[in-house]
């Protein structure tokens, strides 16, 4: 699952002196600059002589240090100093500063200003997604593959203390990472291991920084933990007293522990989950088998996918919805346990229409996430053998290597065998027919006896949900063909064309929680 992935520096590899790491959490203080520059090398190291890397620059001594370390460690990239301007406030001089900051660090700048839209989220949340949106911009119009942030350990300690207040659980103390990829971005922090005190001392020798106002303003919760909650840690951590040493020794741990159970709920989720299209589908039996921990973590998974907000109550309302219940999840999304089923919609979410089906080629069924290909048998016609019925589409589609069921229909292992069955369709007609979803009153032969679409769909398992999402093939006079991926009519005496599925790619990602409250 898509998220920040801890990334440690290897000392082997950059060749720097580092003070030794042997357990979890930051570098202790009084790193001297050489390890500061360790820890950005191996962040740049995978970039190419001449690439372009993106620097969130905002005038301030974090940043403004970062930009230091990239020109001393790799001259030969395009840095490109990348300063966002909100509008929130006169930030006339933070600009005049990150200009100055990218002359001396022979950058390029790029100012980027932005429009904060402020949806009930809190302005500070509203203006760091804007941010952060504008530099994914510019990284892409850029070419620049890695985004690189000027976080720090303090910024690190003072989310999770923050995360805590609210009640997260182990996503909140494992919060922020050293990296993220999003589409064709990484984004990086390279001095997330290291000090505060430490950066700030490599940007007290290049021109002068930004001060931020707001940093100081005592109703913001983050200045709260800053200024009062991370000092009274101090006074209670023995020894020496590294409250922000303690508290992101714990945050490593609770990420190893996190990730083991991503893993174990990423294997949950490939047994249990079946997805048409934007419906998300999951077979609760084997959920209910897993440990809560687990299962929440299919759950949430599930509601992001449908581009829901898994916010943890929604997320404990939809493992617990009773049988034929019914909710809509934030962000839209209605979630509808029926059948065995917990299935989620996006509420806007429309039936597609009725498309004609070519005589030979593809025809994309979008809703289903899947192409149908349809092709001629070739001068002579096909003649199925005996026994006819949706076993004569079982052998074809086990012995076509380039007809493979589409992954978006795939269901847990015992529906194989009607997915299997229903991977490829044969036609009589040579040209005509249509492809649209099933419809009240459908029919069709299967097995030697006519029934409704819904009976076969019943027995193979099909939620209602995801129903309107299926392509049903009819032949050119109306007949149904079959469900394609669900189940497949009995073959007609002479097969003049097959229909089989091939998987649309998608470059879809999950946007991570790690964002939470860190500001570039």
């Amino acid at each position: 699952m898509p998220g920040w992935a801890a990334s440690p520096p290897d000392p082997a590899s950059t060749g720097a002196s580092q003070p030794a790491r042997g357990l979890p959490g930051p570098l202790p203080g009084g790193a001297d600059a050489a390890a500061l520059r360790a820890l950005v090398a191996d962040a740049l190291a995978d970039q190419p002589e001449g690439s372009p890397v993106v620097i969130g620059c905002s005038g301030g001594p974090d940043s403004a240090a970062l930009l230091r370390l990239c020109a001393k460690v790799r001259p030969d990239l395009d840095l490109l100093a990348a300063h966002v301007r909100h509008g929130l406030r006169d930030d006339a001089e933070d600009q005049q500063r990150a200009t100055a900051q990218a002359e001396a660090a022979g950058a390029r700048l790029v100012v980027a200003p932005v429009r904060v839209r402020e949806r009930g989220e809190g302005l500070a949340a509203a203006a760091r997604a804007a941010r952060l949106a504008a530099l994914h911009r510019l990284a892409v119009d850029a070419g620049a593959a890695v985004v690189l942030l000027g976080h720090t350990a303090e910024d690190r300690a003072e989310t999770v203390l923050l995360n805590l207040a609210r009640g997260a659980g182990l996503d909140g103390l494992a919060a922020t990472a050293a990296e993220r990829v999003e589409g064709p971005v990484r984004w990086r922090r390279p001095l997330l291991a290291a000090r505060r005190a430490d950066v700030r001392r490599v940007a007290a020798d290049g021109p002068p920084v930004a001060d931020d106002p707001s940093n100081r303003d005592a109703s913001r919760r983050r200045t709260r933990a800053r200024f009062e909650a991370l000092p009274a840690l101090e006074r209670l951590a023995p020894g020496p007293g590294d409250a922000v040493g303690a508290l992101l020794r714990s945050a490593d741990l609770a990420r190893e522990d996190r990730d083991a159970l991503e893993d174990l709920a990423a294997s949950a989720a490939a047994r249990s989950r079946c997805d048409w299209g934007a419906v998300r589908c999951l077979w609760l039996p084997e959920v209910a088998a897993e440990p809560t921990a687990v299962a929440r973590r299919v759950v949430r998974a599930l509601l992001a996918d449908a581009g829901a907000r898994p916010e943890a109550r929604a997320v404990e309302e939809a493992r617990t919805l009773a049988p034929g219940g019914a909710r809509t999840a934030p962000g839209g999304v209605r979630v509808r346990r029926s059948g065995g089923w917990l299935c989620a919609r996006p509420a806007a979410l429309e039936p597609p229409g009725t498309a004609e089906l070519p005589a030979t080629g593809a025809l994309s069924w979008s809703a289903g996430g899947v192409e149908l290909v349809v092709e001629a048998l070739g001068a002579g016609d096909r003649r199925p053998g005996a026994g006819g019925g949706a076993r004569g589409a079982v052998g074809g589609a086990r012995d076509a290597a380039d007809s493979p069921v589409s992954p978006p229909l795939r269901r847990p292992a015992h529906h194989e065998r009607e997915t299997v069955a229903g991977a490829v369709l044969m036609l009589a007609s040579q040209a005509g027919g249509a492809v649209r979803p099933p419809r009240p009153g459908d029919r069709m032969v299967e097995s030697g006896r006519e029934r409704t679409v819904a009976t076969v769909l019943d027995r193979a398992g099909v939620p209602g949900a995801a129903r309107d999402q299926l392509a049903l093939v009819c032949e050119a006079d109306g007949r149904v063909a079959g469900v394609a991926g669900v189940a497949a009519a009995d073959q007609p005496a002479v097969a003049r064309r097959q229909v089989h599925l091939r998987p649309i790619a998608s470059a879809a990602t999950t946007p991570s929680s790690d964002e939470k409250g860190l500001t570039p």
